[in-house]
């Protein structure tokens, strides 16, 4: 079965266009979304030094007399 060589030529750009641009679409996306990534690396590094946070103990029993 040879669907996309059965259609008319012009439905096989208008698909391949549809194609082209969901990919475009995607690839902005995910641009946009690193930059932003990469934007909030920036500003962690020259706010300095990442915090080290204590790790948080709970209420200890005192075993004994």
């Amino acid at each position: 079965m040879d669907v996309l060589g059965t259609l008319p030529v012009w439905a096989q750009l208008l698909i391949a266009f549809l194609v082209a641009g969901v990919l475009i679409v995607m690839n902005l996306g995910w641009l946009i979304q690193a930059r932003g990534w990469l934007d909030r690396q920036k500003q962690q590094r020259a706010a300095g030094p990442a915090r080290t946070s204590t790790p948080r103990t709970g209420p200890t029993k005192s075993g004994g007399v």
